[in-house]
């Protein structure tokens, strides 16, 4: 799926993260609404939503969330 969002407009990024617990939390960062809901809707990404569903995850939650704030990168490489 990698291949096919970050081909898309108005993509950013993407990273995952894997608590001790076998928590996993993956965050996608789109530049605008526009670009999320072109994701949300592609084809093969609500086929894959689908087989993911049915076949691997017993359960789960998604959450869209806007940047109210966004502070950074820090360079405190140059302190004194």
């Amino acid at each position: 799926m990698y291949g096919i969002v970050s081909e898309l407009p108005g993509f950013l990024s993407v990273k995952s993260f894997k608590a001790d617990d076998g928590e996993e939390l993956t965050v996608f960062r789109f530049s605008s609404e526009e670009a999320l809901e072109a994701w949300r809707t592609h084809p093969e990404h609500v086929q894959t939503m689908k087989r993911g569903h049915a076949e691997f995850y017993v359960s789960g939650f998604l959450q869209v969330c806007k940047v109210i704030r966004e502070v950074g990168p820090f360079d405190h490489s140059q302190r004194k």
